[in-house]
């Protein structure tokens, strides 16, 4: 279906309920709502919008998705802990937002998750070590964000398993892992 001449305003369910891929860049769309009536999606792509306030936690019963990006919008509050339960994520990419809060704890399920990007956030506490146990991970960012104490060395894993890594412009505290000292980048004091 063409809904190349959606341009603003919001969206209704009904006429997106039968996409599995849904792409709309910086269209100026504010609101699709509830996401729980988008069963079939897979891919969402919502970069560069006008979506403001939380991300709902309804994303969580999108069962079926493996793409994630909504960067680039005015999005605050946490990251719901729905999302660490979509089994089939291979991208989340919640970049260029407000969100707050600490990084979420459980990755348990994330096993396809081949790049995270939440940088440039408002992101606070430590980086979990269970990210490192995350064996498909390719790319994960983190810098531009208010992330702090010390490094877990499970971070070594993803550099040894050619991840490519993004750190900088957080507050993380030394001593650093020798595997990620050199290519850790510059941390505000």
């Amino acid at each position: 279906r063409d809904i190349s001449g959606v341009t603003e305003g919001a969206l209704s369910p009904d006429s997106l309920a039968r996409f599995q891929t849904l792409t709309l860049n910086g269209r100026n769309i504010h609101d699709i709502r509830p996401l729980s009536e988008l069963p079939f999606v897979k891919n969402l792509n919502l970069t560069g919008n006008q979506f403001t306030g939380g991300i709902p936690p309804e994303i969580g019963l999108l069962e079926d998705l493996s793409e994630l990006k909504l960067s680039m919008n005015q999005l605050s509050g946490i990251i719901p802990n729905s999302i660490m339960n979509l089994e089939n994520l291979t991208n989340i990419n919640l970049s260029i937002n407000q969100i707050e809060g600490s990084l979420p704890e459980n990755y348990d399920n994330l096993t396809y998750l081949t790049s995270l990007n939440l940088s440039n956030n408002n992101l606070i506490g430590s980086i979990p070590g269970e990210l490192g146990g995350l064996e498909n991970l390719k790319e994960l960012k983190l810098y531009r964000n208010n992330l702090s104490g010390e490094l877990p060395h499970s971070m070594c894993d993803l550099i040894e398993s050619n991840c490519m890594v993004s750190l900088y412009d957080n507050q993380l505290c030394p001593p650093y892992p020798a595997c990620i000292e050199n290519i850790l980048g510059e941390q505000e004091t």
